[in-house]
């Protein structure tokens, strides 16, 4: 995802309820980028410890994710239509993860805590996504 440029500005409404499109699929490219740099690694992680192999390497594939620097707001809108499935598989992966330690491989204690972070995270990614989609 580092590939993706940085979309960084600033929050305002002046008229209370209008919204640009362009400022929401912003605010969700700019998340999504920084959701994959920082959290990716311990999702795969986690799905990689519980065996669930298949969504690990779907989610891996997202690191290569590119947006050309002339893009346009559709580009940007397919391109988090393509990752909102992956998203929602590696949730629902997640949500059938067993906290049993017979199949977790790792010797790490707070499996289960990774486990709810890394799903409470999955979710408020999948919102943001929606809520720059509709």
């Amino acid at each position: 995802m580092n590939f993706i440029l940085p979309i960084h500005f600033g929050w305002s409404s002046d008229d209370g309820d209008a919204r640009d499109d362009v400022d929401a699929l912003s605010l969700a490219i700019d998340r999504l980028g920084l959701y994959l740099d920082q959290e990716s690694e311990t999702l795969i992680q986690v799905l990689n410890e519980a065996g669930r192999l298949p969504a690990a390497a779907d989610l891996d594939e997202l690191s290569g994710l590119h947006l050309e620097p002339d893009c346009t707001d559709f580009n940007i809108r397919q391109l988090l239509l393509d990752v909102r499935p992956i998203l929602v598989l590696a949730l629902d992966e997640m949500a059938a993860i067993s906290i049993r330690s017979d199949q977790i491989s790792s010797c790490n204690q707070d499996f289960d805590t990774r486990v709810n972070w890394v799903c409470a995270r999955l979710r408020d990614m999948i919102a943001t996504l929606d809520w720059a989609l509709n």
